[in-house]
């Protein structure tokens, strides 16, 4: 016995289980039978707990069908419990193998809305017995839908030099969803407080049929003019490859004043949606944390070789084309040496006293 299913077209998973010569099913007191192949007693039961409606059923012995259902009628030799979702069949007097059952079923809310891995067992019983004589199990993947965030930075470098002004960061919010529609798509993206909100378009994926094409198109909407004041952008029903673009300004400094240092921002996206229509329930996705670095470090530090108890330390200063004259020769560096945390000033005062003794001197 063993159980196939394919994967859903639309809304359904269809089950075709194959049952074959079964020699290996009766007792060793069940003989007459030289090839074993009746199926007089025996009994195909299926839970189908977290699934949809059953749509259909069928049974096909050697290939011609002599049960077919649909949701309106009844199942000749068989039940379905809409309630407790068990679906049995009693193979009738005479029937042998091999014997093909197909079934149809709705997806679940849950697996229409998100995705994820719906499995099923068929069962083959003999007679009044609870124990299975034979089994046979089956999964289809559906692939959940998946949100990714990446960026493109315009910073301020130009060779040699560093210009603070029309710095900014492009964010990318990607959503991947090839085989799940996801109706009433929302994406709520809040900006850093210290970024300001320049431009933000929805664009999808369409394969570019020339090398170095663009294959991101912008050519229909949704697109923003203004910052939706919630930060959530409707993106309405979708299923395929888009991506939310956000286009933030990075503040420049204030006049007459450089880049000294660096600032991290961090952004992070979430998704809601839901299912067609007569579902119930929501999805959720999100990005994770995105994190980004703008401009540099003016000063660094660097340690040479430490010779008896002196510590040579260099500050090294690159404004890399920041700043007037004035302003160059008004710099002021200021380096504040700390000793560490877990060392205490009693050691120093004994190693500075121990030093003036080594040196025979009364001031070290």
């Amino acid at each position: 016995m063993s159980n196939f299913s394919s994967a859903p077209p639309k809304q359904t998973i269809t089950w075709v289980i194959q049952i074959e010569a079964i020699t290996d099913l009766l007792k060793p007191d069940e003989e007459g039978y030289p090839d074993h192949a009746l199926l007089d007693g025996y009994r195909f039961e299926d839970d189908l707990t977290g699934f949809g409606d059953l749509l259909s059923f069928k049974v096909e012995d050697n290939g011609t069908p002599v049960v077919d259902y649909d949701k309106d009628g009844a199942i000749d030799n068989g039940i379905y419990n809409e309630v407790e979702k068990t679906l049995i069949y009693h193979f009738p007097i005479g029937a042998t193998a091999p014997q093909t059952i197909t079934f149809q079923t709705k997806l679940s809310d849950d697996n229409l809305i998100s995705g994820g891995t719906v499995s099923n067992t068929g069962y083959l019983y003999k007679d009044e017995e609870t124990k299975p004589r034979k089994w046979g199990s089956d999964k289809v993947d559906i692939p959940e839908p998946s949100f990714t965030k990446s960026f493109d930075l315009k910073d301020g470098f130009d060779n040699e030099n560093y210009n603070p002004a029309g710095r900014q960061i492009t964010w990318y919010i990607e959503v991947n969803s090839p085989d799940l529609k996801l109706y009433n798509l929302k994406i709520y993206d809040s900006l850093d407080d210290e970024l300001t909100w320049e431009s933000a378009s929805w664009q999808v994926w369409t394969a570019a049929t020339n090398e170095g094409d663009n294959p991101w198109s912008t050519t229909s909407p949704p697109w923003w003019t203004a910052q939706p004041g919630d930060s959530i952008y409707e993106i309405g029903d979708f299923q395929g490859r888009g991506r939310l673009v956000i286009v933030a300004l990075i503040p420049n400094v204030e006049e007459g004043e450089i880049s000294a240092g660096k600032t991290h921002f961090d952004n992070e996206a979430t998704a809601t949606w839901t299912g067609p229509e007569g579902t119930t329930g929501s999805g959720e996705g999100a990005t994770g944390e995105v994190g980004v670095d703008v401009g540099y470090n003016a000063i660094t530090k660097t340690v040479g070789t430490i010779v008896g108890r002196q510590i040579p330390w260099t500050d090294k200063v690159d404004l890399k084309g920041q700043g007037s004259n004035d302003y160059i020769e008004a710099l002021t560096v200021y380096d504040l040496i700390i000793r560490d945390s877990e060392t205490k000033e009693s050691d120093l005062i004994s190693k500075i006293m121990n030093a003036k003794d080594e040196a025979g001197e009364e001031d070290v």
